[in-house]
């Protein structure tokens, strides 16, 4: 069982039972601080740069008076070498895939889809307000609900887009193509000459596609065939390449 320092001095006891993982690293129960999990990077996903950001939003993370986001709390070293940080534990909940999707709202108050859409704008907004802040990645499995109380969690929040004091940003670097703007589908992130990058107005795209399957039975405003040319045939399609085209089935 490894045994962690930090950046506050304090001692981390890690389960090496794995309770989620992702493109970036694991998710681990913190033995000695039962409210709280560790996410531990690969190795490969392990820089200097990623160290930096989460320091960055150690201290400058937005108010958050509805306790909606999970963010970085302290930052983990292993021998002095820099692994992962700690937030907070959020137990009993879905991501938005598997509570939005139309086999598994049955039951469920259509003014609790109501309430969800609302308290997500809000959100957004909070992340808006402090105008050094962007979301960037909508991916609806960072997004968590438990819908008994009716709180939701942005969780992921390490990979947001930041700007630091002195003007350098601290790109997110991952996009859900499903939910991205057409104008930064397709791109790679990681690809340091690329220049266009997440802002509020992207963000307030990846907003309406959420909000539009909360309300819509987990439908997309962009997932339908498409019919082309004269004779009006159905063409094969990609969800993303129909939010790039402007392909969609709600509105002419």
């Amino acid at each position: 069982m490894p045994v962690y320092s930090s950046i506050k001095g304090k001692k981390y006891n890690v389960s090496d039972i794995e309770i989620g993982s992702g493109g970036e690293g694991k998710i681990c129960d913190i033995l000695n601080a039962a409210n709280y999990v560790a996410k531990i990077y690969k190795p490969e996903e392990i820089t200097r740069e990623k160290e930096e950001k989460l320091k960055l939003l150690l201290s400058s993370f937005p108010n958050d008076p509805y306790g909606i986001f999970v963010p970085p709390l302290d930052i983990l070293y292993d021998n002095g070498k820099f692994v992962g940080y700690v937030m907070s534990k959020k137990s009993g909940c879905r991501t938005f895939t598997n509570f939005y999707s139309e086999n598994q709202r049955g039951g469920l108050p259509w003014s609790l889809f109501i309430e969800v859409a609302k308290t997500f704008a809000l959100a957004v907004s909070l992340i808006h307000k402090s105008e050094n802040i962007v979301i960037g990645d909508f991916n609806p499995e960072n997004f968590l609900i438990d819908s008994n109380n009716k709180k939701i969690y942005f969780i992921d929040t390490d990979a947001y887009h930041i700007k630091a004091n002195n003007g350098y940003v601290f790109r997110c670097l991952k996009s859900f193509p499903d939910n991205t703007a057409p104008e930064l589908n397709e791109i790679s992130f990681k690809d340091p000459s690329i220049k266009k990058t997440f802002t509020q107005e992207t963000d307030l795209f990846s907003l309406a596609t959420i909000i539009f399957s909360l309300l819509m039975n987990g439908a997309h405003p962009y997932n339908a065939p498409v019919t082309v040319g004269p004779s009006k045939s159905r063409s094969d399609f990609q969800l993303n390449l129909n939010i790039i085209k402007g392909y969609c089935a709600w509105y002419p």
